[in-house]
């Protein structure tokens, strides 16, 4: 995924907690020929986000995947535009549900839209999770339904 964004020539900050996955990327992209790719080994819930507008695209941790969105979504103020994430299945069902069924699915409604993509089944991981997966993108709502003033703090 890192070095098919870097050859459609866009910067990538790629975020790595596990210091042997965070080689092994290192190793790839140094391999793959590409300049605009940083491999950092951090943990993207204390990781700075940027203070220009962002996409994020990403294999979130299952176990992560709530802390993770709580991060990027729950300040409307933080300027990410759109995010293309591989999630756990149920959590992308969630998310995506018409109509809204969760607290948080509602309280960021007025500034995200979310939208189911393509399933994933298991099998196409190593190693193989025990949960299915799909591709769940959230994109800004432009204009939002509410200022950015009145999301839950």
């Amino acid at each position: 995924m890192t070095l098919a964004l870097a050859r459609r020539h866009v910067d990538v900050i790629a975020l790595e907690l596990d210091p042997v996955w965070a080689r092994k990327l290192a190793g790839v992209v140094r391999g793959g020929g590409v300049s605009q790719v940083r491999v950092v080994r951090a943990d993207v819930l204390t990781f700075p986000l940027p203070s220009r507008p962002f996409r994020v695209v990403g294999n979130l941790p299952f176990g992560a995947t709530t802390a993770i969105l709580r991060r990027l979504l729950a300040d409307p103020r933080i300027p990410l535009q759109r995010a293309d994430l591989i999630v756990q299945w149920e959590v992308a069902r969630k998310r995506s549900a018409i109509p809204l069924d969760t607290l948080l699915g509602t309280t960021w409604a007025p500034w995200w839209e979310f939208e189911l993509g393509d399933w994933i089944p298991s099998t196409a991981f190593k190693p193989v999770p025990r949960a299915e997966a799909c591709h769940l993108v959230i994109r800004r709502r432009t204009p939002p339904l509410l200022p950015p003033s009145m999301a839950v703090a």
